[in-house]
């Protein structure tokens, strides 16, 4: 789409968009899990390859839809997907990694499905690129949350915040630290991720087929940052292992939710420190209480 292809009556407070911009092919011969490790690396520019429509892949009963790739040289029998969809509720998703969702967030999961690795220990990882408009705002930033509970997703205690700023208007990406190597997204499935430095890019190169280019080529001039993110860990069986791969996250306006201690754990919590305190307390009163008697027992009354 052309720059200025989209527009408003007046200037737009606040603006921001979410693009994946390159997927990297790493050989990890160390089996490190790490992209900064890599011997070789192979870079695919995601608006060189061929989607389908997306218009044609939305299912209006469930909010959602999906971009996947069409054709790619080497690739016939693999394919990347981007799958998308708006809940309209404080909720949480069924499947791992159960990521909490609000009315103003959309959750999406990129899966990697038998796309062809070049080398003997391929690894992947996504580069993301957030743009934002937003007058006196603070600069974008990366931050890692850490919970104690660990009931919905397993295993995982952190939760990364990709955000634009700190206000309600605000834009960010969240996510946890785990993909899973399997559609089924069992426990034995999961893998980690890691999240590398965030870079600030002075001169933004967006897709030109993009809605983004249509709207911020227009004179805005958006500050813009990029982060990779790799999937898989040391001792895994690299991506041929299974050959895919599928990453969940969430995009959204304002702060992202927070997990919190559940109701069940509190009682769990509760039932643990407070059932062997009140033990300890009655248990001392007794025997306060048996001594009392025993002392008084021992003392007749005098006259």
């Amino acid at each position: 789409m052309s720059a200025g292809a989209i527009t408003f009556t007046s200037q737009p407070l606040s603006a921001f968009a979410v693009i994946f911009t390159k997927l990297w092919d790493f050989n990890d011969p160390d089996d490190t899990g790490s992209l900064t490790n890599a011997s070789n690396l192979t870079k695919y520019h995601m608006d060189s390859l061929t989607w389908n429509d997306f218009g044609k892949n939305m299912q209006m009963n469930t909010t959602s839809g999906v971009f996947s790739l069409l054709n790619h040289k080497g690739a016939n029998n693999g394919s990347l997907v981007l799958w998308m969809r708006a809940y309209g509720s404080h909720a949480r998703a069924e499947e791992l990694p159960k990521l909490l969702h609000s009315p103003d967030s959309m959750e999406f999961s990129f899966k990697i499905d038998k796309f062809p690795g070049k080398y003997l220990a391929s690894r992947f990882a996504l580069e993301v690129t957030v743009l934002r408009f937003m007058e006196a705002a603070a600069d974008m930033s990366i931050e890692t949350h850490k919970n104690l509970d660990d009931e919905y997703t397993p295993g995982i205690f952190k939760a990364t915040h990709y955000s634009t700023g700190e206000h309600n208007d605000a834009g960010y990406v969240a996510w946890k630290p785990v993909c899973y190597a399997g559609a089924r997204h069992t426990l034995e499935e999961d893998r980690f991720t890691t999240t590398y430095g965030l870079r600030k890019d002075a001169t933004p190169a967006l897709p030109q087929a993009s809605i983004a280019h249509a709207f911020f080529m227009t004179g805005m001039k958006p500050q813009t940052t990029s982060v990779n993110i790799s999937f898989g860990m040391e001792g895994d069986g690299f991506y041929k292992a299974s050959s895919y791969l599928d990453w969940n996250a969430l995009v959204g306006i304002g702060q992202p939710p927070e997990d919190h201690l559940s109701t069940l754990v509190i009682s769990v919590i509760t039932a643990g420190v407070g059932l062997p305190a009140a033990l300890f307390l009655f248990g001392g009163l007794a025997v306060g209480i048996k001594k009392l008697v025993r002392r008084q027992q021992t003392y007749p009354e005098i006259d």
